[in-house]
């Protein structure tokens, strides 16, 4: 809160690289929390904020695994954990899904990062 609601209120773009609807995907959906009580939690802790655009980097967990660089306690859970958060996210899409941007990350990090930036630029300006 100490940097993104100063931003927000100086009118700034704020990017998050994790925000509610990955506390969906990975809480309420892969480890099984009830859903409803992870949105309250959700909305507690951000005053009720939702992000105006989420930009989903999907991939397939296997090839996310094997392309990992720098393994953490997420990747130390396999393949099965990885597709429950897979489903998990293309759940928490389905309740703002004109707010999400799915991108497939199937090329290199450059590429995905700058057919990303294009296209949330875009859907900023065009609405």
């Amino acid at each position: 809160q100490a940097i993104i609601l100063p931003g927000l209120e100086r009118g700034a773009w704020v990017l998050c690289d994790r925000f509610t609807d990955s506390s969906l995907a990975y809480q309420g959906h892969a480890r099984g929390l009830p859903w409803k009580k992870v949105e309250a939690l959700n909305a507690l802790a951000t005053n009720g904020r939702e992000p105006d655009l989420v930009v989903w980097l999907d991939i397939d967990p296997e090839k996310g695994l094997r392309s990992a660089k720098d393994p953490n306690r997420f990747e130390a859970e396999g393949v099965a954990f990885q597709s429950l958060v897979r489903a998990g996210f293309r759940k928490a899409m389905k309740r703002r899904p004109k707010n999400w941007l799915k991108i497939k990350a199937h090329s290199q990090p450059a590429e995905v990062m700058a057919e990303s930036l294009a296209i949330t630029l875009l859907k900023k300006f065009t609405r």
